[in-house]
């Protein structure tokens, strides 16, 4: 009986321990998962996301989306300074691009190309103010405003935010790698921007498609 019963605890303990393995996966393309047991800390330094071509940054554990009760005001934020202004205008404009809206298009273009002159230069290291703005919107921001295009069933909305959520992982993958990626621009590369989804690679040339929206090269452009 003690036989049986020490070989039921090591049943358990096994059951326990093969239900508890994390699980990797690259948060900038979402498409690549290490497998099961299998630890960033066992890659090496220089490995990249063999489907965007992210570092090792964009490794984190596959959890369960928290859920959130966000209270969301229509309005513009108070505090976005003049450089946050000029981007999100400069969004507003493609996006009406996109839908042949040439009037606002002209009008959004306007007033980002006003904010970006107004910009001034604050003294917090640009680096660290660009990580903290994306750190809050990977863990608080995305979240809320997914929940309310999932409330009103805006199919359009959440998949911008999902291509937002990799692009994010992506850039603030190339900050905490801003030292490599500066030594790769050095080396004759250059930044490639995806005009669609905002997707950000620093190589010799952009990639045929783009691994989070999918579209073409050409829509690729060299900055």
């Amino acid at each position: 009986m003690r036989s049986i019963l020490a070989r039921l605890r090591t049943i358990r303990l096994y059951i326990k321990e093969e239900s508890t393995v994390k699980e990797y996966i690259c948060k900038a393309c979402e498409k690549y998962k290490l497998a099961p047991g299998e630890r960033p800390e066992d890659l090496p330094s220089n490995w990249k996301c063999p489907v965007c071509g992210v570092g090792l940054n964009a490794l984190e554990e596959l959890v369960v989306e928290p859920k959130v009760d966000p209270i969301l005001d229509s309005n513009l934020p108070k505090d976005l300074s003049f450089g946050q202004l000029s981007a999100l205008f400069s969004n507003l404009a493609k996006g009406c691009d996109k839908q042949g809206k040439s009037d606002e298009k002209t009008l959004f273009e306007t007033l980002s190309d006003h904010y970006n002159r107004v910009m001034q230069k604050e003294p917090k290291s640009v680096y660290t103010k660009l990580d903290c703005l994306l750190g809050e919107e990977l863990e608080r921001d995305f979240y809320a405003a997914m929940k309310e295009a999932k409330t009103v069933a805006d199919r359009g909305a959440q998949r911008a935010l999902v291509w937002t959520k990799k692009v994010s992982y992506t850039m603030r993958s190339l900050l905490e790698d801003k030292a490599e990626m500066l030594a790769m621009i050095g080396t004759g590369k250059s930044v490639h921007v995806c005009q669609i989804c905002g997707f950000v690679v620093v190589d010799d040339d952009a990639p045929d498609r783009c691994p989070v929206c999918g579209v073409p090269k050409f829509k690729i452009k060299a900055v």
